[in-house]
């Protein structure tokens, strides 16, 4: 959930969504992905003043199944407002335009990457301790 809300959140001196500007592949998920969707059905947060956003309310769910004729199970609330949570709390983090990814697949990080990686801390701590005084 917090990374579909990263890439659905719109960063600070940006027009653009990061989904239209970078990669949307997803984490993996492997079971409950009917509690994703029923969430997005619902409504992943409940909007506030200033264009922000809370997770959704026992109120929202109890409103969503008695409209829908749907009786969900109390885990199935319990998860379905922890993702809401979930979401809610990285829309406010991603605003920032140098909010990480909470989330980057797995092929990022092949043996060439972590080699450029290690390299540059090597010649930061090389830079670092030249700098020292003796």
């Amino acid at each position: 959930m917090r990374h579909t809300a990263w890439l659905n959140t719109t960063p600070e001196k940006s027009s653009k969504p990061r989904r239209e500007t970078r990669s949307d592949e997803m984490p993996p998920l492997n079971e409950g992905g009917y509690l994703v969707r029923l969430l997005f059905e619902i409504g992943p947060v409940h909007p506030i003043g200033m264009g922000g956003a809370v997770a959704i309310s026992d109120q929202d769910l109890i409103a969503w199944q008695t409209n829908q004729r749907v009786r969900l199970s109390p885990w199935e609330c319990a998860a379905i407002r922890e993702l809401s949570r979930d979401y809610a709390g990285m829309l406010g983090e991603a605003q920032s335009a140098n909010c990480p990814p909470p989330w980057l697949p797995q092929a990022t990080f092949t043996v060439e990457h972590r080699q450029r990686v290690a390299d540059g801390l090597l010649a930061w701590a090389e830079r670092f301790n030249a700098q020292k005084p003796q």
